[in-house]
């Protein structure tokens, strides 16, 4: 099963831009994402004048329940772990405005070479699905039924409608039980 994680990730620099690198680090008790293109210039000094960003961004999670998808991120997560001792203290972490997505199974994704998620068998030499790439990757849905999309868009379209979360380990989850049961 896989899980979407709703993350918030401090970071300084263009973290959407094309970088030479990108470190974790902990200044001050904090941990923050340094993207940069000049290593030398990755010093305390440097990082504490720069302007730091938070991104939300969304995590997959393959685990066998939400608790376990939940104790992967803060234990195997490099941002999860670096920072301080406060939960925002850390470079990342779980937004708990956004519900963890309990996703559907799907037997038609696939993992390529370079370990992207894709849609059918990986075919030819550039590394797409049969179907192409997956939804969770961010790309379109293929023209059969897709239970990711079909799911995802399910969730968008009962914005703010009743939407059942259940509570586990401080965060809402919304499970694809609670889903199919509403469906009925």
């Amino acid at each position: 099963m896989f899980y979407e994680i709703p993350i918030e990730k401090r970071h300084i620099g263009d973290c959407h831009g094309f970088s030479e690198f990108i470190e974790c680090v902990e200044i001050n008790g904090r941990g923050v994402y340094v993207y940069g293109n000049n290593k030398e210039e990755l010093t305390p000094e440097y990082v504490r004048k720069c302007l730091v960003g938070i991104t939300k961004l969304k995590r997959l999670i393959e685990a066998s329940s939400p608790q376990e998808a939940i104790d992967f991120f803060h234990s195997k997560y490099r941002g999860a772990i670096i920072g301080g001792n406060g939960r925002k203290d850390k470079a990342a972490w779980i937004d708990e405005t956004e519900s963890i997505l309990e996703l559907p199974n799907c037997h038609d994704r696939h993992v390529n070479e370079n370990g992207d998620l894709i849609c059918g068998p990986e075919v030819g030499d550039n590394g797409n699905g049969e179907f192409g790439m997956c939804v969770l990757e961010g790309f379109d849905p293929p023209s059969h039924n897709c239970p990711v999309s079909t799911f995802l868009h399910g969730i968008a379209d009962n914005e703010g409608g009743a939407i059942e979360t259940q509570e586990i380990g401080g965060f809402k989850v919304v499970r694809l039980i609670s889903i199919l049961k509403r469906n009925k």
